[in-house]
């Protein structure tokens, strides 16, 4: 190997490591650290399946217990917590009447155990990067 194949072959590995330990800063926080309200869509879900209790966590140490009472979409603060907002905290999952808790970027079937009835709980974000939970029924 000569000294003109070695030395860009070098710089190549050395970018590559580089890139290998620098940790990644978009995995750091889900959801945008400027959203400090999250958006709850139910829509098609039966009047006998209402109400119901959506609780959501959040990375500072927070949650919230929301009755719902009928199909819409709802605009909710995150709560507060011991400091303020922005920055958000990273959004952590939600429930149905406290069952199976639904992480970011997950869609999942949850039955409530109020009620019985299955819901399709997706969590993704707006296009603005805010917490947006879509709640149909199974």
């Amino acid at each position: 190997m000569t000294r003109r194949t070695l030395l860009p072959l070098l710089a190549m590995m050395m970018a590559l490591l580089a890139i290998a330990i620098i940790p990644n800063r978009a995995s750091a926080q889900w959801n945008s650290p400027s959203c400090c309200s999250y958006t709850v869509d139910i829509q098609d879900v039966r009047d006998a399946c209402f109400p119901f209790k959506l609780q959501t966590y959040w990375s500072n140490g927070t949650s919230d217990n929301i009755p719902y009472f009928n199909n819409g979409v709802y605009g909710n603060p995150i709560p507060a917590g011991p400091t303020f907002c922005p920055p958000a905290p990273q959004f952590k999952g939600v429930s149905i009447d406290g069952g199976v808790v639904v992480g970011p970027g997950q869609t999942r079937r949850v039955t409530s155990p109020n009620t019985g009835c299955c819901f399709l709980v997706s969590t993704g974000l707006d296009a603005a990067g805010c917490v947006y939970i879509k709640i149909r029924p199974c």
